[in-house]
């Protein structure tokens, strides 16, 4: 391989958490664990917490950088048609 060619496989460099609230549903961390599952991450820890009707949802995860904004474009969509705030921020 030369020295200017990528690898087939790309590295997990990239580190982000996404924080999802809004009203609670059973589905949310199905939803946003299959859109992450589009791309290729490693799904480092999560956490979720449910009270009163409401939910604060965090996953932290390993990403390509390059993918980053398609990551968060893809969650930001998803989080709107489920009525949630969301923020994706590199860590």
């Amino acid at each position: 391989m030369s020295k200017d060619a990528k690898p087939l496989n790309p590295t997990l460099e990239g580190r982000a958490i996404v924080l999802i609230s809004g009203h609670s549903n059973e589905s949310i961390t199905t939803r946003f664990a299959q859109a992450l599952g589009e791309y290729l991450v490693r799904i480092n820890d999560t956490q979720e917490i449910h009270m009163s009707g409401r939910v604060i949802l965090a996953i932290d995860f390993s990403h390509d950088p390059a993918h980053l904004p398609a990551i968060e474009a893809d969650l930001t969509a998803l989080a709107r048609t489920a009525g949630l705030d969301v923020a994706v921020d590199e860590i």
